[in-house]
């Protein structure tokens, strides 16, 4: 209720505090508002109660809501409530009438809408945020399969040519004597000169 009705900050020149049930803090002879005043001062106080109280100026009146009191009792309350809204009117020089009212009505529901806007505004960010997070989890993991995928290939083309180079070493550790054809003897080369096509000496 605070907080909604600092909207309206023209009205709390206006404002006093009924408290109900006054019977329960004893006669009307000046015993329950020194009540009210050590209660005020209690650290079991709210908070809340108390910041309300300085915003009213410390106006309120206490008044007995459900057992009959005796006497003149609720006349005197009204007497008291009287002098009440003549005190405020005489310290404001105004009343608050329903122009001030609508005008404060059309701040704070100014106030309102302009707070769901950033509220709505603070939502789109938040989800413009998550979205880019997705987007960039995505193309990191995206360009991680990629990269990953790169270096599988290159992996099975250094596994093949580290096998082919493996394989040429075997084949140039072949004896020389295995890849060159056989020497042949000096008078196998002679009989080839003088006889064509050679001829087989058993």
């Amino acid at each position: 209720m605070l907080k909604e009705l600092e909207h309206f900050g023209e009205l709390w020149p206006y404002i006093f505090i009924l408290f109900t049930k006054a019977n329960a803090l004893g006669d009307d002879d000046g015993t329950q508002r020194y009540k009210v005043q050590e209660f005020l001062q209690n650290p079991r106080c709210p908070d809340s109660l108390k910041l309300l109280m300085r915003r009213v100026d410390g106006q309120y009146i206490m008044l007995e809501s459900v057992q009959p009191m005796s006497g003149n009792y609720h006349q005197d309350k009204c007497y008291e409530l009287i002098r009440m809204v003549e005190e405020i009117f005489a310290r404001t020089g105004k009343v608050y009438t329903n122009v001030l009212f609508d005008h404060a009505l059309q701040v704070y529901e100014k106030a309102k809408k302009d707070e769901m806007d950033k509220e709505q505004a603070l939502i789109r960010a938040r989800q413009d945020v998550e979205n880019l997070g997705n987007q960039l989890m995505a193309a990191m993991k995206s360009a991680q399969e990629a990269q990953e995928q790169q270096q599988r290939i290159f992996q099975q083309a250094l596994d093949k040519l580290q096998g082919d180079l493996d394989a040429a070493r075997i084949e140039n550790a072949q004896p020389v004597d295995s890849i060159r054809p056989p020497k042949r003897k000096w008078w196998e080369r002679v009989i080839d000169v003088f006889i064509p096509g050679g001829c087989t000496i058993q």
